[in-house]
């Protein structure tokens, strides 16, 4: 049986040589074009309905909060079952659930409990399977080239939130929300499709199985470890929920829904551009550095943002406030990617025979703190303006970055010596 990275005749090393991978990443791009047309709507949606800031919060841990409970067990599931399994399991159960938002989105009288309740049922869902959907798209290439692997799913990323938000925009704008969830749940279909064509032995999982408890006290005690966990809690906490209450920033600009698709478009040319200045950098750089200078990086941009948004007076025009709020979300995702990558690559490189296990923790950490974060910020938001708000996440990140630019752990070393016990 071949193995699931087989190689194409003739080629040249890489992780875009091997059929199994391109597969896998296409899949990536196809369900996050769905998922992001999802939260543009489902944002826009809930927020059409109440005007509050705080209750596309709530969405935000509908979707996302699941994940703080789920994930690490997710992770424990994708080291010790078929990890397709897993994921078309769950991607069924999500699509089932757009299907159900569509159906409520053209009734025409939708609550918001309504849009709540599917949304946490997909989150759910989601949150087992998230371990394993990484884990499985890694498992297309050999080791060697996990790391070039987990950039390129970064881009996919990306390429798929530059495009589906702007889309789900229009989609908003010209046909309605329902639209846009009826696409999600087809999506989901397309992927579940995408996932069965892979080779069985993508979804091998671990043959040593490590209880779950055990696995957190190494990630307690080992300060490698301690570093990724707590850089992906604050960035989770401070600068991710920026993209889940973007409607109340475009909505108090005055603007369209269509405006908003181009606010999270924004931070997905960011994402490229720090994939780019991550693969240029990382090998030169103190990881541990790269990550405090990308919380600085992420202090100025809100701060940026913060400086524009809209107070009680008016500095410029409005077209040029969001223009600069376009580029501060464009300075946003450059640091973002930046921060997820080097944080979930290194989870998985440290402790290798425990990669599906830190995996679910990075996703708890980064579902979780998202959760938290958007409900906590969206209250900001609603009582101290956004402005206010941002500054806040400002000045936590900027004393954030400044303490691992001052005290680094030397984490590329650590990582090369290809620690495993």
């Amino acid at each position: 049986m071949k193995a699931p990275w087989h190689q194409a005749p003739g080629s040249t090393p890489g992780p875009l040589h091997y059929p199994a991978f391109r597969a896998a990443l296409a899949s990536r791009v196809v369900s996050g074009l769905g998922s992001w047309m999802q939260i543009v709507a489902a944002g826009w949606l809930v927020y059409d309905i109440t005007e509050s800031a705080a209750a596309v919060g709530v969405l935000t841990i509908a979707s996302k909060g699941p994940g703080l409970f789920l994930s690490s067990w997710g992770g424990e599931l994708a080291d010790r079952h078929d990890r397709r399994r897993i994921v078309v399991i769950s991607s069924s159960i999500q699509s089932a659930f757009a299907a159900l938002l569509a159906v409520l989105a053209w009734d025409g009288e939708t609550s918001v409990l309504a849009i709540y309740f599917p949304v946490l049922g997909m989150g759910i869902a989601n949150s087992l399977a998230s371990p394993a959907q990484t884990a499985l798209v890694m498992g297309t290439v050999p080791h060697e080239l996990l790391q070039r692997a987990t950039g390129m799913a970064s881009v996919s990323y990306n390429v798929a939130r530059l495009a589906g938000p702007a889309i789900g925009g229009v989609v908003v704008a010209t046909a309605g929300a329902g639209a846009c969830f009826a696409l999600n749940s087809l999506s989901d279909v397309i992927y579940v499709l995408l996932i069965v064509s892979l080779p069985l032995a993508a979804g091998s999982h671990a043959t040593r199985k490590i209880p779950l408890r055990s696995a957190a006290e190494t990630a307690f005690e080992d300060p490698l470890l301690r570093v990724f966990l707590i850089v992906a809690l604050t960035f989770s906490l401070t600068v991710a929920p920026i993209q889940e209450l973007a409607p109340a920033i475009a909505r108090s600009q005055g603007d369209g829904a269509h405006l908003l698709g181009f606010m999270l478009a924004a931070l997905a040319v960011g994402g490229l551009a720090g994939n780019w200045i991550r693969t240029r950098y990382e090998m030169r750089i103190d990881q541990q550095r790269l990550l405090g200078a990308a919380l600085i990086g992420s202090a100025a941009s809100l701060a940026l943002v913060a400086m524009i948004a809209p107070t009680s007076f008016t500095v410029v025009s409005q077209s040029v406030e969001f223009a600069l709020i376009l580029l501060g979300m464009i300075f946003l995702g450059s640091a973002w990617d930046i921060l997820f990558v080097v944080c979930l690559t290194g989870l998985q490189l440290a402790r290798e025979e425990l990669s599906g296990v830190m995996t679910g923790f990075f996703f708890t950490v980064t579902l979780g703190g998202l959760s938290l974060g958007a409900i906590l910020l969206g209250a900001l938001f609603d009582r101290i303006e956004i402005a206010g708000g941002l500054l806040v996440c400002s000045i936590l990140l900027l004393f954030a970055g400044g303490f691992y630019l001052r005290r680094p752990l030397h984490l590329k070393a650590a990582m090369g010596a290809g620690r495993t016990g």
